[in-house]
């Protein structure tokens, strides 16, 4: 009855018929990025000086080799799980779609260009160092130099495609996060002023402008997405009013109206979720159950060591949270994956996002539990739509409540966190 409950108030359909190929399109944008953008200064400055430079360009060098590490980790280590970035905001399924998304176009072809690519980056590194920088200290025109001048005066002017530069920042604000047992995290600035030789003022500001680039990003894709399914100018209007800047300046949107885009998509494609689900009798974890969904296939299963190996080499998206009991009894897996599959992953997926904080921060928080509010004072002659939205999300977060689907009562499924990694990686569990 629940479940069909659910289903019947389902007011605003985004799929529209659409094929995986057709995805494309919203990964390989036609935003153009350079080398200087990986620096957080603006292109357009002046250098002044031969010191300041040297550090310039010290730090461009730097970024180049996480450049170069992350497209081998992603490509030809694929080490999924180590681009799951902190970007601070509430969209992290965001990037573990497009993550997974990339992964899922990965093929033969593909790796011999990345291959290339990497043959480039590191040449344009080897003759920086063997001719360009001896000549840094004998350049007249440094103090009327811009940053793009002295870039391509240091032979470091090129192209970076948007696959590039999506992984890069990804892998870096992944590689110096800090995070706990709870998903809770931070950017290590102190490492990276360390480990970049810049001061912890510089380290602080390269992490926020990744941060913000990233959220853009983010938002990007998710327009592009909607765009690929065919949405209305109704769908398209709406997104465009619900997209603010919170305290720290990064693009957002409110988590449950992002997420069912991306679920929709997710399904649509026929690309699998793994729920990984620590159960959990007071603050003791008991277990760790993990159940598969795979559209492909359709249903939930029980991710055995079996089911998981029979995937090779496939990726998924992961969903990791937490079941409480109360009580010293624990149920069976099997009656906690009929409890789970009575409702079904992509409500249960819903009833969170609805009760998941729709912005982060202080300035948005009045629109923390509706950010539909943002619809009603833009004044758009669109009332029944809206009032259809509200009335969606307050059900939701209703059944939330009575489904243990939330973080007061999670004694069903409360997220944590979601990223992409391999299907193999979590045979150890099972």
């Amino acid at each position: 009855m629940l479940r069909r409950l659910i289903c019947n108030t389902i007011a605003m359909n985004f799929v529209r018929h659409h094929t995986y190929k057709g995805l494309v399109s919203s990964l390989n944008s036609n935003f153009k990025y350079y080398s200087y953008d990986l620096l957080p200064q603006d292109p357009a400055s002046l250098v002044r000086g031969v010191g300041a430079a040297a550090r310039i360009l010290d730090l461009f060098v730097n970024l180049l080799n996480e450049l170069i590490d992350a497209l081998k980790i992603f490509y030809l280590e694929r080490g999924l799980s180590r681009f799951d970035p902190h970007v601070g905001e509430t969209s992290c399924q965001i990037r573990a779609y497009k993550t997974l998304l990339y992964d899922n176009l990965v093929d033969d072809e593909i790796l011999c260009s990345v291959m290339r690519r990497i043959s480039f980056l590191e040449n344009v590194r080897s003759n920086y160092m063997r001719i360009y920088h001896a000549r840094l200290h004998t350049c007249e025109r440094i103090k009327t130099m811009t940053i793009r001048d002295l870039m391509r005066e240091s032979g470091l002017d090129f192209e970076i495609k948007s696959d590039e530069m999506f992984l890069m920042r990804s892998w870096f604000l992944t590689k110096y996060k800090i995070e706990d047992d709870w998903f809770n995290t931070h950017i290590d600035c102190e490492t990276i002023a360390i480990n970049l030789n810049i001061s912890h003022k510089q380290s602080k500001k390269l992490a926020h402008y990744f941060q913000c680039e990233l959220a853009i990003d983010s938002s990007l894709f998710v327009q592009g997405l909607l765009e690929g399914m065919g949405a209305s100018d109704c769908d398209e209007t709406i997104l465009q009013f619900l997209h603010k800047d919170d305290d720290d300046g990064r693009t957002v949107m409110p988590c449950f109206h992002f997420s069912e885009i991306i679920f929709s998509h997710l399904r649509e494609n026929r690309l699998p979720i793994l729920f990984v689900i620590n159960r959990r009798v007071g603050e003791s974890v008991c277990d760790k159950l993990c159940l598969l969904c795979d559209f492909a296939v359709g249903g939930v299963q029980l991710a055995s060591a079996r089911v998981l190996d029979s995937y090779g080499n496939k990726s998924a998206l992961v969903v990791h949270g937490v079941a409480d009991y109360k009580q010293n009894a624990k149920e069976s897996n099997h009656d906690y994956l009929m409890r789970f599959v009575g409702l079904g992953p992509e409500n249960i997926l819903r009833m969170n996002m609805a009760k998941h904080p729709q912005f982060s921060g202080v300035k948005l928080k009045m629109y923390s539990e509706n950010p539909y509010l943002l619809l009603r004072e833009q004044q758009l002659q669109r009332y029944n739509i809206m009032r259809k939205l509200e009335d969606r999300l307050y059900l939701m977060q209703y059944l939330a409540e009575i489904s243990g689907c939330c973080e007061s009562h999670p004694h069903l499924f409360f997220v944590r966190h979601i990223y992409c990694d391999k299907l193999v990686n979590y045979i150890k569990y099972t």
